[in-house]
């Protein structure tokens, strides 16, 4: 397969459901749905999926995102990896495009929809109407290198590149929660070199940070602090995506 796109899901049935059905309507793209312990119906349905491109990950529990996207890549064989959360909705053709421009520069390792532009554009990160996220891949985007953080939730990332780092997954990291494991993976890639870019394009639907509500409607803490403490510890402070924007990162167009 020339890529593979790992879809993480918990709890997210129907978005990822409909991930999956567009997502075998891409060409050459092996699709692996990681399942990290839901409950409410996806694992009998993606059970259900018999495709020779579809690859179901059972996890019997939710271990956090870091350990789920790193089983996705394991089983992993294209040449790229689209990364996938379970609250976006994937836009038709965005690896194609995706694809175009990370074969353009060997300086990345990954790009993906620079998520501050649509929160500064639209007021709320994605867009509410499903059918306008259908529309808005498109080719007329920005592409830029000022956008520090990897794009986890919605990015494609050379394949070589995630397998020789892949996700933290000490402590907190391994556990149920969210927060940072963006910037820490961005991190070690600017130790070996590479930058992450940002594109203004697709405007994706985004049933956003479902994880994190699911999280506070089963009582379990998302471990934020904790996990921002371990992070720091590591790369210092004011490292993150967030802090590092807070500075004033100069933007650079391509």
């Amino acid at each position: 397969m020339k890529n593979s796109a790992i879809c993480l899901n918990w709890c997210e049935l129907e978005v990822s459901k409909d991930n999956v059905r567009r997502l075998l309507k891409e060409p050459d793209l092996e699709i692996i749905l990681v399942d990290n312990g839901s409950d409410d119906g996806s694992k009998e349905y993606f059970r259900t999926i018999k495709d020779k491109n579809f690859i179901f990950i059972d996890l019997p529990e939710n271990k956090g995102a870091s350990v789920g996207r790193n089983k996705g890549i394991e089983v992993a064989t294209g040449k790229n990896i689209f990364l996938l959360d379970g609250d976006i909705l994937y836009v038709k053709g965005t690896i194609k495009e995706y694809q175009k421009i990370l074969d353009k520069y060997p300086d990345a390792y990954c790009v993906g929809q620079n998520s501050m532009e649509l929160l500064n554009r639209l007021g709320h990160n994605g867009v509410y109407d499903i059918l306008e996220a259908d529309m808005s891949m498109g080719m007329d985007y920005v592409v830029e290198d000022w956008f520090p953080q990897a794009w986890t939730q919605y990015g494609l990332f050379k394949g070589e590149l995630l397998r020789k780092v892949k996700f933290y997954t000490e402590g907190v990291f391994g556990e149920a929660g969210y927060g940072l494991e963006d910037s820490w993976l961005h991190r070690e890639m600017i130790k070996l070199g590479y930058v992450s870019l940002a594109v203004n394009l697709p405007l994706y639907y985004h049933y956003a940070h479902g994880g994190w509500r699911g999280l506070n409607k089963q009582n379990k803490d998302d471990k934020m602090l904790a996990r921002k403490k371990i992070f720091e510890k590591r790369w210092g402070k004011n490292q993150d995506w967030g802090d590092l924007l807070k500075k004033g990162v100069t933007r650079t167009f391509r």
